[in-house]
């Protein structure tokens, strides 16, 4: 008969045995995990340069460079393809790409150190910086009306300004604005200087498409928040830019401008274009959205549109998001701040008139998306996740959450890269 003692030696012996034995199986366990998850993202990797070796080739995307991290880690860091057009010289970390509209991001901290310092908010008139914006015209099938209420700071950081750009769009004042710049493109080709501040002034000239805080339309915003931080700080964008950001970031290749030193590191660039089925990539022109030759020191540094960086670079900066606000111990932005920088501006109804495909299943703030719907989107991603992209189709998305970024450069202008992204996004996504 056994009595409560031995039985209750027994059970704790018992315990004892089923600890030890599974805690060698669960050694052996995890080691198996570890193996397999290794195993997992290798797999995953080679996906991924499968597939970016896919996209690469002369008439197509003749060079890519991606770098993905999660939690300080890199998980993957690669380059495909050449950065000239007689595909003699490799696509490398530290070749000079511009970067178009990542430039908008950049911008977009800029503004926010100057909000922490008390010298810019959200709801200011922007006419109190540039009174070429005192009295709008808004173009509507009538014709021309007064705007109904001012422009804010607010309305150019989420694109409810009614600014636009010369692009494609086939309303009234997309196309006065088209005009407006071809007569500035033969300015530029004939050698003239325009400033910052002309430039802008010359923005100022031409009717919104809505009234102010009434839609969402991509358009030059970005750039004239870049005059009204000239305005504020005394100083050129670019001079506040390396004092306050690439500095401190150790940005040392990004600017508005190529130097001399450095041209043989910059890569050409390309246009696409789409006949039929075929789609081809061929030399392209530098003469766009007011700006004009690599080298030449640029009167007009274009906030929305006018930096060249790297690889390397332009992580640098990504790396100080993820980390809400510092980099390597320093802090360049607070984390309140980019809390508010990230944090969905846009309200339904202004939603509801964007018809963006970049904005798809996001929200926008401080000239990003800001990643809301994973179903709407169509890929991975967390919610709160921002960044935004390039016309030569350069990206950053940036995961506070999971302290995950995929960052990724290449030099190919209207190439239709939505899928492109989305394929990239879920890829690297699954690596974590």
């Amino acid at each position: 008969m056994r009595t409560p003692g031995s039985s209750s030696g027994t059970m704790c012996r018992s315990r004892l045995i089923n600890c030890e034995v599974p805690a060698n199986g669960i050694q052996g366990d995890r080691e198996d995990d570890k193996m397999k998850e290794l195993q997992r993202r290798e797999m995953l990797e080679e996906a991924l340069d499968r597939f970016a070796e896919g996209w690469i080739a002369p008439d197509n995307i003749p060079g890519m460079a991606v770098r993905i991290k999660h939690r300080g880690n890199t998980l993957y860091d690669k380059c495909f393809g050449f950065m000239d057009y007689g595909q003699t010289k490799p696509m490398e970390r530290d070749t000079i790409c511009r970067i178009y509209s990542m430039t908008k991001p950049v911008t977009a901290v800029a503004v926010h150190i100057l909000i922490e310092r008390g010298l810019l908010e959200y709801h200011a008139p922007l006419k109190e910086y540039l009174p070429e914006f005192s009295h709008m015209m808004v173009q509507t099938r009538e014709g021309l009306v007064p705007a109904r209420r001012d422009i804010e700071l607010l309305d150019l950081l989420r694109m409810t300004s009614g600014i636009v750009y010369p692009d494609n769009y086939m309303d009234a004042a997309t196309l006065v604005m088209n005009q407006s710049f071809e007569r500035i493109h033969e300015r530029l080709r004939s050698g003239e200087v325009i400033s910052t501040r002309d430039m802008v002034r010359e923005i100022a000239k031409n009717p919104l498409a809505f009234h102010p805080g009434e839609g969402w339309r991509y358009g030059f915003s970005a750039d004239v928040m870049g005059a009204v931080i000239e305005v504020v700080t005394g100083m050129s964008l670019g001079e506040f830019y390396r004092r306050e950001i690439f500095g401190p970031l150790e940005m040392w290749d990004t600017d508005f401008r190529v130097p001399e030193g450095k041209l043989h590191r910059l890569a050409d660039l390309y246009e696409c274009t789409v006949r039929g089925d075929r789609r081809q990539t061929t030399p392209a022109d530098c003469f766009v959205l007011g700006m004009s030759d690599d080298t030449a020191c640029p009167g007009f540094e274009a906030g929305g549109a006018g930096l060249y960086s790297t690889l390397e670079d332009y992580s640098h900066f990504v790396d100080m998001l993820v980390q809400g606000g510092i980099y390597k111990e320093e802090r360049i932005l607070g984390r309140k701040t980019i809390e508010l920088m990230t944090t969905n501006q846009l309200t339904e109804q202004q939603k509801r008139t964007i018809t963006d495909q970049f904005v798809t299943g996001n929200g926008y703030a401080s000239f990003q998306r800001v990643f809301e719907d994973r179903a709407v989107y169509g890929g991975s991603g967390t919610p709160g996740e921002f960044g935004w992209s390039g016309w030569t189709g350069p990206y950053e998305a940036v995961d506070q959450e999971e302290e995950f970024s995929i960052v990724m450069l290449m030099q190919v202008r209207d190439y239709d890269v939505i899928s492109l992204y989305r394929r990239i996004r879920n890829i690297a996504y699954a690596m974590i």
